[in-house]
């Protein structure tokens, strides 16, 4: 009985203190994001479910995710990133020799080339989120987020 009652105090301590940000608390933008519409020069992209593609930040790393229920495939596009104010600096010029994985950048959302992209936030509440972004070809895409 003793031993019950010591477990049932020291149970909350142990769910209160665990730990989900793993030192990646980044405020606001940290965890995953759905994305819930795109558009390119303000028009839906074609040939695109937006809600197959989302986004995760933690610490200095972005992780965007494709999933096509179709094809039955993922896949993971990774870029190490900056907030600078209400702009995010997403860096896909990252490559890494010691390990043997492929750095690439998600074409479909408008990221065309191995750079860093000037992505801004132009609207964030906590659980949504608007992102906007001109890729070197001078396309102006809006993504919208919503956190899962």
């Amino acid at each position: 009985m003793k031993t019950l009652r010591i477990l049932l105090l020291l149970l909350p301590a142990f769910l209160i203190g665990g730990c989900t940000h793993n030192n990646g608390n980044i405020g606001e933008l940290f965890g995953q994001w759905i994305m819930t519409e795109i558009t390119a020069d303000g028009a839906p992209v074609a040939d695109l479910t937006p809600a197959d593609w989302n986004w995760r930040f933690q610490s200095g790393v972005l992780l965007i995710s494709h999933v096509d229920p179709v094809a039955h495939s993922h896949s993971q596009y990774w870029a190490s990133w900056e907030r600078q104010g209400q702009t995010l600096k997403v860096n896909y010029n990252n490559t890494d020799p010691a390990i043997d994985f492929n750095y690439d950048y998600p074409k479909a959302l408008g990221f065309t080339t191995a750079s860093v992209y000037d992505v801004k936030i132009t609207n964030s509440t906590g659980k949504n989120m608007t992102l906007q972004m001109v890729n070197p070809e001078g396309v102006t895409y809006v993504y919208t987020l919503k956190k899962n």
